[in-house]
């Protein structure tokens, strides 16, 4: 008589990490094939939240931008917390969802800056402190732009406390206007293409 001895060893899977919050707001986009449609999955999403208070919104955000398929009827809803979540979606705020339909192809993505008149003393202030990968363009355009210009552009962008009129002031003149327009939108593509 004979036989084979087996011996298997079990172990329990390595925990996963969880994820972490990533940003203070999150992108929720919804896509559908009708109107109706739309508005149950944005109805479907409250539930959800109200269901799942401590789910993670960065992991729920990324599985809708990229897990899902994209069809005409679309839907943006921005949100840092459940509970702002549900209240947006209840109250339908047009300052935290937005919804549009496509009437052919998407076209191409393209980058626009916007022209003088739009900068501002710390604009991008809150970017700077809060993605890396914008402060880091940031800095780096405002150091070429300081050595070309000879004045430290991120302290005009960026004034101290007491120095913002003098600031104003300079992002008026030209030279000063287009370098920190290029900078702030730069930056801002860059965190762009990144990606979720």
């Amino acid at each position: 008589m004979g036989g084979t001895n087996a011996h298997v060893i079990l172990a329990e899977a390595p925990v996963t990490k969880a994820s972490s919050a990533s940003r203070d707001k999150q992108l929720f986009l919804l896509s559908a094939k009708s109107k109706t449609s739309l508005d149950a999955m944005t109805e479907n999403l409250r539930a959800w939240l109200e269901a799942h208070p401590n789910a993670s919104l960065a992991d729920a955000a990324f599985t809708l931008q990229v897990g899902r398929r994209h069809f005409k009827h679309r839907r943006l809803i921005v949100g840092g917390s459940p509970g702002e979540v549900i209240e947006a979606i209840a109250n339908k705020d047009t300052n935290l969802i937005g919804t549009r339909e496509l009437h052919e192809a998407a076209p191409g993505v393209v980058f626009m800056f916007p022209g003088q008149g739009s900068q501002y003393v710390n604009m991008g202030r809150d970017l700077h402190s809060s993605e890396p990968v914008f402060a880091q363009n940031f800095d780096q355009c405002c150091t070429l732009f300081s050595k070309e210009l000879g004045v430290d552009l991120k302290a005009i962008i960026f004034p101290k406390a007491g120095e913002e009129e003098k600031a104003a002031e300079q992002l008026k003149q030209t030279v000063y206007t287009q370098a920190s327009l290029f900078t702030m939108h730069y930056s801002l593509a860059k965190l762009w293409k990144m990606g979720p």
